[in-house]
């Protein structure tokens, strides 16, 4: 019979580095209670389990600490408040990382983050994580989980974790000796080519999507273990959308390509992760639940209608015209970074979208760079000074819904989804801030291009991907919709684009 959990995991918040501590998971029919002097993360809402079937939960250091015990149990639903014990010491004085997790069956029930700080000394301030996901159903995305685990000595661990119900699907993958440095290379060359790629021939665009295939084939072979590989291929037919659950922002998952491994010339040709429906969820966000309230009246745009000639984006307001003509009462914001800022602090609570159709830019090896370039303001003399919002500025003033994520984001702007360039790096640009702003309150869904893309069919991937939306469609549905509505224009527009949030998520 189902029943509800709350799950919730603490240890101390300031732990000596010279003995092993106990970390707690618990689990209960009732809502977990913060506890003083504890770093503890608890789920903001029960989650629906199998009352007989086992638990499993996993813990898993990803920085600065390792297990004294086995890091996974299986236990059964308790039925009263029950906490497991396990231990954890740390490497050396200074913040650590933690995630606990909680699943049944593959499905996952809670993820839980841990952000203790080690000391040699005297205690530091009391640090408190929060949860980032919680939920569960019998209808589940195919889930991929990616830890990247700092040992000790510097050296990058990535364990992989595919798992599905339907289909049955359960691999877990271990890669070691993976330097950041060569996967920022990838992520640098392929956009790099995919930026150098407009005005494209039909037959041009053949010969070049042929080429990225080729690359993005051989990198998937170096991110992405066999294993893994083999069982996305051999369901391929099954799988209608993967969410990838992973704190790696410099990676282009969807720009991956997995075909078969056996490469013979009567297969099926490869595709980009893309097309196969990827979604992805940040460690830290909250779960960004499975309505989307679109209510046009709480719908808000900011599209600047540049003084600037050169600048001006002539389809942006041709956007402005079908946004509001999609969602009947949606209002501007002032393109201004003060504006804007100033809403997200004050006024978005209620916000159901925020809309941006604008110039973005986010520089490779600079993540303080990524902006949005609002209205420019003029000077005295008729000079222009630039405007820009900043994504650290979101991170710090973005307060959506209090009690659970309740807007979509979405960035129609050149590279405002690109994230830093650091592998390990939690500055993740726009998605980063909007998802997981200081606040804790962060946005549902989160929709941005991840370099220069062409105008007008931006307008038509945005027209499209709302259409599909209000029609009942769900959120991976629209997005792939959307795709498809551009892909024969030979540009690789229909490819930029980056979905965070649950995959099944619809129109409420």
């Amino acid at each position: 019979a189902p029943v509800q959990c709350h799950f919730a995991a603490q240890m101390e918040a300031d732990p000596p580095v010279s003995r092993p501590v106990k970390l707690g998971v618990t689990i209960s029919p009732e809502t977990i209670e913060l506890v003083a002097g504890q770093t503890m993360d608890t789920t903001s809402a029960p989650a629906d389990v199998d009352a007989g079937k086992p638990i499993v939960i996993e813990v898993t250091p990803l920085s600065n600490a390792r297990l004294e015990t086995e890091g996974r149990r299986e236990v059964a639903v308790p039925p009263a408040t029950k906490t497991f014990w396990f231990l954890v010491e740390g490497f050396e004085p200074g913040a650590a990382r933690i995630q606990v997790e909680a699943s049944q069956e593959g499905r996952p029930l809670a993820l839980l983050l841990l952000e203790p700080v080690f000391v040699d000394g005297e205690p530091l301030p009391v640090m408190q994580a929060q949860s980032f996901s919680t939920g569960g159903s019998a209808s589940e995305p195919v889930t991929l989980r990616i830890y990247e685990i700092e040992q000790q000595g510097g050296e990058l661990l990535i364990r992989y974790n595919l798992e599905s119900r339907e289909p049955g699907i359960g691999e877990t993958a271990e890669l070691r000796g993976l330097g950041s440095r060569n996967v920022e290379r990838f992520a640098e060359d392929f956009l790099t080519e995919l930026n150098n790629s407009y005005d494209l021939t039909e037959e041009g665009y053949a010969l070049k999507k042929q080429d990225l295939l080729d690359a993005a084939s051989v990198t998937a072979d170096q991110l992405l273990p066999e294993n893994i590989r083999k069982a996305l291929w051999e369901h391929r037919e099954k799988i209608n959308a993967i969410q990838i659950i992973a704190d790696s922002p410099t990676i282009p998952w969807e720009l991956l390509s997995v075909a078969s491994p056996t490469g013979s010339e009567s297969d099926e040709p490869g595709r980009f992760l893309a097309e196969w429906g990827v979604v992805r969820r940040l460690p830290g966000a909250l779960w960004p639940g499975r309505d989307l309230q679109l209510a046009g009246s709480a719908a808000r745009y900011v599209i600047p209608d540049y003084y600037d000639n050169s600048q001006k984006l002539p389809f942006a307001q041709k956007e402005r015209d079908m946004f509001v003509s999609a969602f009947s009462g949606a209002q501007p914001l002032e393109a201004d970074s003060r504006a804007v800022r100033s809403f997200l602090q004050k006024e978005a609570g209620d916000c159901s979208i925020l809309h941006f159709a604008c110039h973005g830019s986010a520089e490779q090896g600079s993540v303080l760079s990524a902006g949005l370039t609002m209205q420019e303001e003029r000077e005295e003399h008729g000079r222009l000074t630039e405007n820009v919002l900043t994504h650290n500025a979101v991170k710090l003033s973005a307060r959506f819904g209090a009690d659970k994520p309740n807007c979509l984001v979405f960035l129609n702007a050149c590279e405002a989804g690109r994230p830093g360039r650091h592998l390990l790096s939690n500055a993740s640009g726009f998605a980063d801030a909007f998802l997981r702003p200081k606040s804790r309150q962060g946005a549902a869904a989160f929709v941005g291009a991840m370099w220069e893309v062409d105008d007008e069919l931006a307008l038509v991937f945005s027209e499209t991907f709302y259409s599909a939306l209000l029609e009942g469609k769900m959120l991976v549905e629209a997005a792939g919709e959307a795709r498809r509505a551009i892909e024969q224009k030979f540009d690789f527009t229909w490819l930029a684009y980056t979905l965070y949030g649950f995959p099944y998520a619809k129109s409420g």
